[in-house]
């Protein structure tokens, strides 16, 4: 295509934009990333929370707080969620803006 002629990998987390992106004659191959049901979020907190009681915990807290536990249904962004959970003392942020400045810093930390 005009748009990315030279493009080997392209990294979208918007179907509709994935959809336009497969007509495009340039692109071998196709794959697609599908997010996680409530039943594998759950599974991924136990192997990502080491304590079985903090994991429980955070299950429940995420069943009150909507914002944070629909961003955990992406892989990438719920292994955002569960490294700033592990970081913080096993304690959630209070707003999403919190949530990625604390994942900022932090990995600023560690670079």
């Amino acid at each position: 295509g005009k748009v990315l002629p030279n493009c080997s990998v392209i990294v979208s987390s918007r179907p509709y934009a994935s959809q336009k992106l497969q007509e495009m004659k340039s692109i071998t191959h196709h794959v697609e990333i599908v997010g996680f049901t409530e039943n594998q979020i759950k599974k991924c907190i136990r192997r990502n929370i080491p304590d079985s009681w903090k994991a429980k915990e955070l299950i429940e807290q995420l069943k009150q707080r909507l914002d944070i536990l629909s961003l955990c249904y992406s892989p990438l962004s719920a292994a955002i969620i569960f490294y700033i959970y592990r970081q913080e003392n096993y304690t959630l942020p209070t707003t999403l803006t919190q949530l990625y400045t604390l994942y900022i810093l932090h990995s600023l930390k560690r670079s």
